[in-house]
């Protein structure tokens, strides 16, 4: 169902401005009607859904940021979407469908909120991403045990953080 434009303004016989009525998302029909007759550019205005955040993962970093984030959701588009953390911007913002991009997080501190803004308008997953500081490791105990493993071992050192942390040997 055609809806009408507000604030017509002719600027000349050839452009004119108008405020578009809401509508749903989608392609509609541009028709603009004179004393002449009616003239129409099929699909002529994309409306864009407003973006949705359903996550982001990882959702914690280093301080120094660099790290790759896929955020998923809906109505991400190619070359108008920007996304922050916090206030910082995110780098190299990627669209890989409207329901997943790329980011490389900023430098930061503390958990951010992570919004994505497109032409469709704005998103925000309040406390999506963590800057966290990088561990380190100060001993194990005991520091040597069988080639076929299953040795309880104790490890001391920093910023370990429970339910996202994982260990490596070799």
């Amino acid at each position: 169902m055609a809806a009408p434009g507000t604030n017509v303004v002719v600027l000349t016989p050839t452009t004119l401005t108008v405020t578009t009525p809401a509508g749903a998302a989608g392609p509609a029909n541009v028709t603009v009607t004179t004393p002449g007759g009616s003239g129409t550019l099929p699909g002529g205005y994309l409306y864009l859904a407003v973006p949705t955040i359903t996550g982001v993962s990882p959702s914690s970093g280093p301080l120094l940021g660099g790290q790759t984030v896929t955020i998923t959701g809906s109505g991400f588009a190619a070359g108008t979407t920007t996304v922050l953390f916090g206030l910082v911007p995110g780098l190299n913002v990627t669209v890989v469908s409207p329901t997943q991009l790329t980011v490389v997080t900023p430098p930061g501190v503390g958990t951010v909120d992570v919004t994505v803004t497109t032409l469709g308008g704005t998103a925000t997953l309040s406390g999506a991403y963590t800057y966290a500081v990088s561990p380190t490791v100060l001993a194990v105990v005991p520091p040597a045990g069988p080639t076929a493993g299953g040795q309880t071992v104790t490890v001391t050192g920093t910023g370990f953080v429970a339910g996202n942390t994982q260990v490596t040997f070799g």
